[in-house]
């Protein structure tokens, strides 16, 4: 089968564990964005330097929604972790609220990384954002929130300072 094949189906029809890195990769970067998240979990599960290419062009490119765009951004950084540190940085500010949420979800799951001296400010950063929210977005969860908070609230106003100048 073809890729435009693939297209026709729906997400539980097809076996991605069947499926070359190759189809795989054009699923992950297709318009059918069920299939496109399925095939890059499948790339991530089986080859890191093609999962983490195909992942980081759907950011660069804003490429499907943003739940596409949150399983490449946990890709990346399963693999590749300044990439997506300096994604992070960049988009925090600016990113969409689900995104976000993905992102608070990192930082819990990996603490030890965001502890460490050289990206305290982009928790200062991160936590500014959090603090900005509206009480009414869907996104992030609170519980995600308050997770969040609870592991990095302690953060001292000193780095705080010196993340926003």
């Amino acid at each position: 089968m073809d890729i435009n094949e693939f297209m026709m189906l729906t997400d539980e029809d097809i076996d991605y564990s069947s499926l070359s890195v190759d189809i795989l990769k054009g699923l992950a970067l297709g318009d059918e964005l069920f299939i496109a998240t399925s095939a890059l979990g499948e790339l991530s599960r089986r080859n890191s330097s093609v999962a983490v290419s195909t992942a980081w062009e759907i950011l660069l490119n804003s490429r499907g929604d943003c739940y596409l765009q949150a399983a490449a951004l946990e890709t990346i950084f399963e693999y590749d972790q300044e990439k997506a540190l300096t994604y992070i940085s960049e988009q925090v500010p600016k990113c969409n609220t689900y995104i976000l949420n993905s992102i608070l979800e990192i930082m819990i799951e990996n603490e030890f990384v965001f502890k460490s001296k050289n990206v305290s400010s982009l928790v200062s950063i991160v936590l500014q954002r959090v603090k900005g929210l509206d009480s009414t977005t869907q996104y992030p969860e609170p519980e995600v929130i308050d997770n969040f908070l609870n592991m990095y609230s302690n953060i001292k106003n000193t780095q705080v300072v010196d993340a926003l100048t």
